[in-house]
């Protein structure tokens, strides 16, 4: 479904409804990946951004850095 399925006019809050995760196909160059995220939790409360990852032999992906985030 889509999220505007998901959210419809999105009177309802998140303890009616739940939240909605969207995350974006990473983008990955060599070592370093970037995926795009945001969260809709009702109609003034949500938050979004741009997470770089860094693979590591001893870890796997991290998160090493964050951009563009947003808090509503």
């Amino acid at each position: 479904a889509s999220s505007d399925t998901v959210v419809g006019d999105g009177s309802l809050s998140a303890d009616e409804m739940g939240v909605v995760l969207t995350l974006t196909a990473p983008t990955i160059i060599g070592d370093v990946a970037e995926v795009g995220s945001s969260l809709w939790c009702g109609m003034l409360c949500g938050t979004a951004g741009t997470y770089t990852l860094d693979w590591t032999a001893d870890a796997g992906w991290i998160v090493t850095a964050e951009s563009g985030v947003w808090v509503a």
